[in-house]
């Protein structure tokens, strides 16, 4: 229930914010084009997006473990960029 009440919240912004690594991985493979980049505050980094019906739709889909046909490897590496930006050696090209 927490992840829905969350979603709508984020519906309403122009940046979708996520805080979860694997997520931020399949926005980032399944819509490139709306990652801006990452805020870090408050300790922690959130990955950042541009809000769109079509991110509002896989993020949806995510969190329903709907189905979708994925690149392994650039998931992988999406997952590893990620950890990079997290821990401060991010140096990379867009998915």
């Amino acid at each position: 229930m927490l992840i829905h009440v969350m979603y709508t919240y984020m519906e309403n912004q122009k940046i979708y914010k996520t805080t979860d690594l694997h997520l931020q991985a399949f926005l980032r493979l399944m819509l490139p084009q709306s990652f801006t980049g990452a805020d870090r505050s408050n300790g922690r980094v959130s990955f950042l997006f541009d809000n769109s019906d079509e991110l509002q739709d896989l993020v949806r889909g995510y969190f329903t473990a709907q189905s979708y046909s994925l690149q392994p490897i650039q998931f992988a590496t999406l997952i590893n960029q990620g950890k990079a930006i997290i821990f401060g050696k991010a140096v990379f090209d867009s998915a």
